[in-house]
């Protein structure tokens, strides 16, 4: 199709794109629980009731990818000085906020699980890091000061208005701001046993391109892109030391209860195809990137492009 004026991607849509994903995700996954009721495994995905449950876990697995951790940092480093301010949103267990702050003057984190706050404010003092002021508050509630260097890692996936939540982000940065997210699905291992139990596709979450798009199409930013390695190439499952090992985080993904006929063949299912990796087991399938889109939000920046 050929168009009179503009370009393509002035025609689409990207934040009513990005709203459909995450509220047909959400749809499809209360669906499919109230399917599995009781299911405590799979409820509350967004709620700080989830995010307590799994900060211990979270904890362990961001201590265990030192590597990609590093090369967010490195990307931040050359834009701070000792006297900046950094603004760190969805902190989590500080994976960033603690190597940050001994750089800067100071670090606010805004965090609203309770359990990752713990962890963070545990791990700060066993580093020596006093410079950390942590908001207890969702994004949207909080009420921060502008920064020098603001930093999203991980959060947009449940964002529903991504434009307000962009809008605030760009309002209180002023200079560089810095975005991690997947280039492609995290539950892409276990898309095949997704359809063989519940017969649908699962709906994809927001991704890489889509949130490129929706910066340019909300901010006007045309930003870098910087995609950073992520568990050394293996699959976004992970390895375990047992079929009944996997099961919880299986149990997680696909959002069915302990114990049902949907959970026994999802065994079956990992009995036949998992194989041995640095002496665990993993499934084999695809692996998952993670991209860095950042850009100088100063006014005048190459970065806008309107």
């Amino acid at each position: 199709m050929r168009l009179a004026k503009g370009r393509v991607m002035d025609h689409i849509d990207w934040t009513g794109h990005w709203k459909a994903l995450v509220e047909g995700r959400e749809v499809q996954a209360d669906r499919i629980r109230a399917r599995q009721e009781p299911l405590s495994s799979a409820r509350g995905a967004t709620g700080g009731s989830y995010w307590d449950q799994r900060a211990a876990g979270f904890r362990e697995g961001v201590q265990g990818r030192v590597e990609e951790t590093d090369q967010v940092i490195a990307l931040i480093a050359p834009y701070l000085t000792p006297q900046s301010t950094v603004l760190d949103v969805g902190a989590g267990v500080g994976r960033y906020a603690i190597p940050l702050a001994p750089r800067v003057e100071r670090v606010i984190a805004v965090e609203p699980s309770g359990g990752m706050r713990r962890f963070m404010e545990e791990d700060a003092r066993a580093a020596g890091v006093h410079n950390i002021a942590v908001v207890p508050s969702t994004w949207e509630q909080a009420s921060v000061e502008p920064c020098d260097v603001v930093l999203c890692s991980h959060v947009v996936y449940f964002i529903s208005n991504i434009r307000a939540f962009l809008e605030k982000v760009s309002g209180v940065c002023r200079g560089q701001c810095f975005m991690a997210i997947r280039t492609n699905q995290r539950d892409a291992p276990l898309r095949v046993l997704w359809e063989l139990i519940h017969k649908e596709p699962r709906v994809p979450e927001p991704g890489l391109i889509d949130l490129y798009n929706v910066i340019h199409q909300v901010l006007g930013v045309c930003a870098h892109v910087q995609v950073v390695t992520y568990r050394s190439g293996r699959n976004a499952l992970g390895l375990f030391g047992s079929v009944n090992d996997a099961l919880p985080e299986v149990r997680r993904q696909l959002l069915i209860a302990e114990g049902s006929p949907e959970e026994e063949e999802a065994r079956r299912y990992l009995e036949d195809r998992m194989v041995r990796e640095d002496g665990k087991l993993a499934l084999p399938g695809p692996g998952v990137s993670n991209a860095v889109v950042w850009w100088d939000n100063r006014p005048g920046s190459v970065n806008f492009v309107r």
